[in-house]
């Protein structure tokens, strides 16, 4: 019993030593956190975190997280522990109330811990987010300082495709003319040789008839011969 309660007295000596040690560290922490804030306040905005260094924050708020679970852990078993102990002595109540502060000191300091590693994510966060919206308005000032290029452009390719417009409706309307002009051509050409077969016709009948005149002037002549034979 004795070497347990010697044992039980070791380990809340240890724990409390750390708790301490763990108060300075968050102390310390944030009075950093205060001056950089007043510094902040009073010098520009500092420049943003590299890639690195968020990956380094995020880390250490990964460890601190990690500790705080394992204060939790080891305050439960230690309350546990302390529990079985305490029934063993002759002031149960006043080891019970000792390991009781104990246990909420270590979940305190563990819920401090929590607070500091959500405030370094919270910060990539802030960073990150602010990155984005750094990269936004660079890139609405790109836009902004491109829009009278971008103008000028869009009213160069509209020119063109009206120029390519009016150019394929103008030779269309001369293929048009084009076509009418070769209709006209073919209707006179065509004309021209119905003229012509016409007039050859005309002739040709003229000849015939010409030449049928001629036979019977000729039969008659021959009548006439032979009727002044016969008187």
């Amino acid at each position: 019993m004795l070497r347990g309660a010697l044992q039980w007295r070791m380990d809340r000596s240890i724990m409390a030593d750390r708790m301490k040690m763990l108060r300075a560290a968050c102390a310390a922490g944030a009075l950093a956190g205060a001056m950089g804030v007043t510094q902040a306040q009073d010098a520009p905005a500092p420049a943003l975190a590299s890639a690195e260094q968020k990956q380094a924050r995020l880390a250490r708020a990964a460890e601190l997280k990690a500790q705080a679970q394992q204060l939790r852990t080891q305050a439960d078993e230690r309350l546990r522990a302390a529990e079985t102990e305490c029934w063993k002595k002759f002031l149960v109540s006043a080891c019970m109330d000792q390991a009781r502060r104990d246990y909420n000191e270590a979940r305190i300091e563990a819920g401090r811990l929590d607070v500091e590693a959500r405030r370094l994510e919270r910060e990539v966060r802030n960073q990150e987010r602010a990155e984005r919206e750094a990269e936004r308005a660079r890139e609405q000032a790109r836009e902004a300082l491109d829009a009278p290029r971008r103008a000028e452009e869009a009213r160069r390719e509209a020119a063109e495709r009206e120029a390519r417009v009016a150019e394929k409706q103008a030779e269309h309307q001369r293929r048009l003319e084009e076509g009418k002009a070769r209709a006209a051509q073919a209707e006179q050409e065509r004309r021209r040789r119905e003229a012509e077969r016409a007039e050859k016709e005309k002739k040709k009948a003229e000849r015939a008839r010409e030449r049928a005149e001629q036979a019977r002037h000729r039969q008659e002549e021959a009548a006439r011969r032979q009727g002044g034979e016969k008187k």
